[in-house]
């Protein structure tokens, strides 16, 4: 299926040096007789193994090579069309600086490919790593134990049944306000079998939702704001676990969780995280049959802005949802990112510090949305129907949500010079 997709147009320079500087090495030519033990036991520990294992998300274990030898072809298939690992990044477009970037490079899936082409063979047992060690703990993968960890009253799944979703509340047992400068969200021990996805919304003292929530999905790791970057979590709150189960062969009870990590009493951080929704549509039209049904959304940025996560959110005829800055004076467009959307696997990309977009006041965001609304869209309920927004399932959205900082116009200035520098070195030592 083919879409027209808005890509790079002029920028000038100094725009340009908004963005990360340098780019992935090029591909070099895999093995030509690649070895399970040698070649792709890592990649598979890396990117397969924490949702291909017992008692997780995935439908099957991955921990072995027994367990892997007769998966080969379906794995081949799946790694080739991108669709696995779920990372959805259009690696053609944009940024590719991720934090939590697990997906595979053109090299590891041509190594994969070519094992696969012949025979899947094991190879030779001593270069097989060590096998990666899981606990049967859900850890925390905070920089230390969280100052405070808030628990939802408990959810019960049925065994062998159909999804289900759940509103959890819980209240922030505070006596103070609280500057936040890590957290992590994450199902209980038990719960990890069945949480599809979590999203842990702070319901402000005023009834006011604070942003766009704190997101789990599996193998999402804490999020850890630099030094001097923090939110406010105020006295009096309480906590929405918004939650997506599946089911398992036996009942099972989760009590989710939200773990925080607090700056020293009385330090206010000079870098204040905002939470923000931007260019999010309240109105769809997704006709019956449409494949490539697009919506665009757009949202003034009045503040300068250092952009550290995104998060697109659609439902399940969402396919792909683009961002793209114009900016200011100009009208100069440049494009973030492209999102292989999948309702099954909603991520949070994380940008690499010195890849986070540093975008002036006055620039718009544009946001493009693709529904599929035809029968060729596998998770489509009903493709004879007319489409449009709504809160359930069925229905659906076009939402772009974010986390980033807002800056002075000082501060602006420093961190485009800094990353001017950046651009500079890197092409000094060829980076």
């Amino acid at each position: 299926m083919s879409r027209t997709i808005p890509r790079w147009t002029a920028v000038s320079a100094s725009l340009a040096g908004l963005l990360a500087f340098g780019a992935p090495a090029a591909a070099q030519g895999a093995s030509s007789q690649p070895t399970y033990a040698k070649d792709v036991a890592p990649i598979v520990q890396r990117s397969c193994q924490t949702c291909h294992r017992p008692g997780q998300m995935a439908p099957m274990s991955l921990m072995t090579y027994e367990e892997i030898r007769p998966y080969a072809r379906a794995i081949k298939q799946k790694i080739v069309s991108r669709e696995m690992p779920p990372w959805g990044v259009d690696p053609n477009i944009g940024i590719q600086r991720f934090k939590n970037d697990f997906s595979l490079n053109n090299e590891e899936i041509a190594t994969i490919s070519k094992w696969v082409d012949a025979g899947a063979p094991l190879g030779n047992l001593a270069e097989m790593p060590a096998p990666r060690v899981f606990t049967d703990e859900i850890e925390w993968s905070l920089p230390g134990e969280p100052d405070l960890v808030i628990t939802s009253p408990p959810f019960t799944t049925a065994a062998n049944a159909q999804e289900a979703w759940a509103e959890l509340y819980a209240d922030v047992p505070l006596t103070e306000d609280r500057w936040v400068r890590a957290y992590q969200s994450r199902p209980s021990k038990d719960g990890v079998k069945v949480v599809h996805h979590m999203v842990a919304y702070i319901i402000k003292p005023d009834g006011e939702t604070d942003g766009y929530g704190l997101h789990y999905v599996p193998g999402k790791p804490a999020t850890i704001y630099q030094e001097g970057a923090g939110f406010l979590l105020r006295a009096g709150s309480k906590i929405k676990f918004d939650m997506h189960y599946s089911s398992y062969d036996t009942e099972v009870t989760d009590r989710p969780m939200v773990g925080l990590m607090f700056y020293p009493k009385g330090y206010e951080p000079p870098n204040k995280v905002v939470r923000l929704n931007w260019a999010s549509l309240g109105d769809l039209d997704i006709p019956v049959g449409e494949a490539n049904a697009r919506s665009d959304g757009y949202a003034l940025i009045r503040d300068n802005f250092r952009l550290m996560t995104y998060l697109p959110h659609m439902h399940i005829r969402g396919s792909r949802q683009c961002i793209e800055l114009i900016y200011p004076e100009t009208g100069q467009v440049q494009m973030l990112n492209c999102f292989e959307f999948n309702f099954q696997w909603q991520l949070v990309f994380q940008y690499e510090e010195d890849a986070q977009p540093l975008i002036p006041k006055g620039t718009i965001l544009h946001v493009i949305n693709y529904h599929d609304n035809s029968m060729g869209n596998k998770y489509n309920p009903d493709p004879k129907n007319w489409t449009g927004f709504g809160q359930r399932t069925v229905d659906d959205m076009a939402i772009a949500m974010g986390e980033g900082m807002r800056l002075s116009d000082e501060e602006f200035a420093r961190m485009v010079e800094e990353r001017k520098q950046l651009m500079m070195e890197g092409r000094k030592t060829g980076r």
